[in-house]
């Protein structure tokens, strides 16, 4: 009695019992399971989808027998509550009321919704600041306690007459791109890191700057030329801003629809379910 496959036969043998034991007294009637055209539509639909052809007529046969098995299966389990407590039957009941809420907006929005909902939500449309520089790097434990001293000494020999050709390779062996070319704040970003692009809006252009600081190391910086961030014109950018004001307007429905069902249940909570011992 103690073996945990005991107690599952033994739970198995009740629950099929008590199902028998209803089905016997359950009217003699059969419910009538209706097998629709749109039904018969939807599954060679699905197939097509699938395989990129129509199904035959023996795998259509299979399609609505699968159909059958299913709803029958279905039923009969929902009949017995098995429905009740599964959370993920739960969660995609959840998600499907919350699709339900979605085909009944939101509509096509006109163009001075879109400019108010920009204006109110500019800095989500706006594009970052664009760069094009050069960098040497230092390598500060490589180059120890002489890392200012060799900084120094590089700027003067950068903005001397005789300065070098190529200027990377008086650098330290790095991984790191020498240069990049109209590249957006994140790209800089995501490769020097977020200090290092923030150095490069207080930069002067066209003069070597260093020392400049990222994760790495320490870095001397050519600015070549530098794009300001803006806001595109709403003519560029107006189907991103119809797909946000879209998704914004797709969450206040939801909410709005949660809220009306919300209000036609009496909802308790005992209150020491939710006390934690501290």
């Amino acid at each position: 009695m103690r073996e945990p496959i005991v107690h599952f036969l033994i739970a198995s043998t009740a629950v099929f019992a008590w199902y028998g034991l209803t089905r016997a007294q359950a009217p003699t009637a059969r419910p009538e399971l209706r097998v629709t055209a749109a039904d018969v539509a939807r599954l060679e639909q699905a197939f097509h989808r699938t395989w990129q052809r129509p199904p035959t007529t023996s795998e259509l046969d299979s399609l609505v027998e699968d159909h059958v098995r299913t709803e029958v299966l279905a039923r009969e389990a929902m009949a017995m509550g098995l429905d009740r407590d599964d959370t993920l039957i739960r969660r995609h009941l959840r998600l499907r009321m919350e699709a339900l809420s979605d085909g009944i907006g939101p509509r096509e929005p006109a163009d001075q919704e879109l400019r108010q909902y920009l204006a109110a939500h500019e800095q989500s449309f706006r594009a970052p600041p664009r760069y094009t520089f050069k960098q040497i790097y230092l390598n500060p434990a490589q180059r120890g306690s002489a890392l200012d001293r060799d900084v120094a000494a590089l700027l003067e020999r950068l903005t001397a007459a005789d300065a070098p050709a190529d200027a990377a390779a008086v650098g330290d062996r790095t991984l790191l791109d020498h240069s990049m070319e109209d590249a957006d704040e994140r790209d800089v970003a995501a490769q020097f890191g977020e200090s290092f692009a923030a150095s490069l809006a207080r930069l002067p252009t066209d003069v070597w700057q260093g020392p400049v600081r990222s994760g790495y190391g320490v870095h001397l910086v050519l600015l070549v030329d530098r794009v300001e961030g803006r806001t595109p014109p709403f003519d560029e950018i107006r189907h991103a801003v119809a797909r946000e004001w879209s998704g914004e307007q797709t969450r206040i429905g939801r909410e709005r629809f949660y809220r009306a069902l919300r209000r036609e249940y009496l909802v308790t909570l005992d209150r020491r379910a939710t006390q934690r011992d501290r």
